[in-house]
């Protein structure tokens, strides 16, 4: 077949997957050797839909950038509710990238059966947080950093100050992706 792009490469690859937890890895980016059995072992444990863990940034020759480790709050490593949606006004879920957690399949399967088939230039990792967090009860983050995450690569790279029309261009198709979060959100609610 034609290139699908990220979101329904993502979406078909979720969809036929046989495994009961799902991570997913970004073509230009990195796992630690031991990434995941501390997931697994993790998610496990703590039995919550999702689980965020570290990420260590290099750049594109694989030189150390930072890391950035995360927890909750200071009190509580688990988050449970009615769905995420409402956690992301509160301020207790930052990051929409869906690479630095493991998933329930299930929860995954899901989302991704409610997702549109449609190519996202920006911003797909966006659609599947909202969506996925529609259905998901319960987060949880660990401090072990498991993920490289190379910068300098993709869509976002090289938009700085000033940008070319095609950059411009990039960065506004961010409303398509947009749009479908809003068309999903509607079949759930009165609008």
């Amino acid at each position: 077949e034609r290139n699908a792009e990220t979101h329904k490469s993502r979406k078909d690859a979720v969809l036929i997957a046989s495994g009961k937890y799902i991570m997913f890895l970004d073509a230009d980016d990195e796992l630690f050797s031991n990434a995941f059995e501390i997931a697994y072992k993790a998610i496990e444990k703590n039995r919550t839909d999702a689980i965020r863990f570290g990420v260590q940034h290099i750049d594109i020759q694989g030189n150390f950038i930072m890391t950035g480790a995360f927890r909750l709050t200071k009190t509580s490593e688990k988050i449970e509710d009615s769905n995420w949606v409402c956690l992301f006004d509160k301020g207790k879920i930052k990051g929409w990238n869906i690479w630095d957690k493991i998933y329930n399949a299930s929860l995954c399967k899901k989302a991704f059966e409610q997702m549109e088939d449609d190519y996202f230039v920006m911003a797909e990792d966006v659609y599947f947080y909202f969506v996925f967090g529609y259905f998901a009860t319960s987060y949880s983050t660990i401090e072990n950093v498991i993920y490289k995450y190379r910068q300098g690569f993709g869509v976002w790279s090289g938009i700085g100050n000033q940008i070319s029309l095609k950059q411009y261009m990039i960065l506004i198709s961010q409303k398509k992706t947009l749009d479908a979060i809003l068309r999903f959100y509607e079949t759930k609610h009165d609008a």
